[in-house]
This record gives structure tokens, C-alpha cells and sequence, in this order.
């Protein structure tokens, strides 16, 4: 019986974080612009509170037992798997933003660069399988977003309203691809 409690708890934690998904972007100054989403949020404080009391375990308590080395440098290893992605996080919700307006679509990447596109020049559109998606002109570099931010839905609608119809297969194939909770309501 007292798995199934545990069992029910990850499924109903997941669907109160994605409750609080927005399939709405913020918008400021003339421009929408995507916010991290609930997802990020608890991965970033997730990572950095369990990092602490791995840290505390390391620096503190440490091991009494005969392989004790080994269980150290095992914990050395778990601090960097675990503050390594929540870092990058933490950097990506800082450091990156995606805005748009009625006639551009631009993502600032750290330090102080920002790439643009005209909704004109929008040519191809796809994703990654870690969660990425990415829309480009013919030339030019990918402006990428991802799905775990708030205002996704909102931005794959503009996309969809500024794509060209007469696109190569594979652009087709990724609009259709879209995840259902990202549509727009």
C-alpha cells in the first residue's frame, strides 16, 4: 500500500507544476516575451537543494565506513552531475530570452549578443529531441526556444500565421509535430 502512495505522488506533483504552466507570453515594451516556466523553476531550485545537502554531506558528515575514499569521490562525482545541468539551467534562465513583436522575433544570448530574424524571412522550423525548437530563414543561424517556457503556445501561433505554405516537407512534418499541450486554447 505504501507504494502506491508513492506512486500516485510523482504523477500528481508533475500535473501541479504543469498547472501552473502559461500558454500566454509577458509582455513589455511592444514585445512578448517567453518566461521561464514552472518546469525550469523547480529544476533550478530542485538542483541547487540538492547540490546543498550533498555539499553538507561532503564537507560535514562524511563516511566512517572501510570505503570511505570510494564513497567520497562517488559523492565528488554526484556533485558535479547534479550542479553542472542545474548551472546551465540557472544560466539559461538568465541569460536567454526570446521576444517577438508584429515584425521580429529575437533571442539575446549572453554576453550582450542578440540574434534577430524578420517574420518575412521565417523559412524552416524544428526541434530537437531534448526539448528544443528552433525556426530559421534560408541563411542565417537557428533562433531557438524552448517548450518548458511560459508563452511557447503563443509563439508557435505566430509562427504558424507567419510560415510560409509552400515549405518542404520536413518544416510541414515539425508543425505537425507540435505537442498537444502547446497548442494554443
Amino acid at each position: 500500500m505504501e507504494f502506491f502512495w508513492q506512486a500516485a505522488l510523482i504523477p500528481a506533483v508533475l500535473l501541479l507544476i504543469f498547472s501552473f504552466h502559461r500558454h500566454k507570453a509577458a509582455k513589455y515594451a511592444g514585445w512578448r516575451c517567453m518566461t521561464p516556466g514552472p518546469m525550469m523553476w523547480c529544476a533550478v531550485i530542485g538542483g541547487f537543494v540538492l547540490t546543498a545537502v550533498l555539499w553538507y554531506i561532503y564537507l560535514f558528515v562524511g563516511s566512517d565506513r572501510a570505503d570511505a575514499d570510494f564513497q567520497m569521490r562517488d559523492l565528488c562525482y554526484l556533485l558535479i552531475g547534479f550542479n553542472l545541468p542545474t548551472l546551465a539551467i540557472a544560466y539559461q534562465m538568465v541569460a536567454e530570452e526570446v521576444r517577438w513583436n508584429a515584425r521580429f522575433i529575437e533571442r539575446r544570448l549572453w554576453p550582450f549578443k542578440r540574434r534577430s530574424m524578420a517574420w518575412h524571412q521565417l523559412a524552416r522550423l524544428g526541434h530537437e529531441p531534448w526539448g528544443y525548437w528552433w525556426i530559421s530563414g534560408y541563411e542565417g543561424p537557428k533562433i531557438r526556444f524552448s517548450s518548458y517556457y511560459n508563452g511557447f503556445a503563443e509563439l508557435i501561433a505566430k509562427i504558424r500565421k507567419e510560415i510560409p505554405s509552400d515549405l518542404p516537407l520536413a518544416a510541414s512534418a515539425a508543425l505537425a509535430a507540435i505537442p498537444v499541450r502547446a497548442k494554443p486554447e
